[in-house]
């Protein structure tokens, strides 16, 4: 799950994603010999990368919140922290101010 998280990093993805569309492109290129399916290539290539980086966060975020859920059962609480606090009463798992 680490090394996936890390190939989710933003700023490698706005790298690799457009240098792998131009190579496909340029390859593309290389190989048909006209600049049109070039670009077809590397447009599609571009959509499908962008299409799975977006269902790759999306992933991220169900298994964060997943976790999240689950942590406030094994709690017996199903409320989040920042509802407690606005009911003005401490979470559970941060201990109560102490009064001196």
């Amino acid at each position: 799950m680490k090394s996936f998280i890390q190939l989710m990093a933003a700023p490698a993805v706005f790298v690799q994603i457009p240098l792998t569309s131009f190579v496909t492109g340029l390859i593309t290129y290389f190989s048909e010999g006209s600049i049109w399916p070039a670009l077809k290539y590397a447009g599609g290539c571009f959509v499908l990368m962008q299409l799975g980086y977006f269902f790759g966060v999306l992933y991220l975020v169900y298994h964060e919140c997943r976790n999240g859920r689950e942590d406030r059962s094994a709690l017996g609480t199903s409320t989040t922290p920042i509802a407690h606090a606005r009911l003005g009463r401490a979470h559970p798992r941060t201990p109560a101010a102490r009064s001196f």
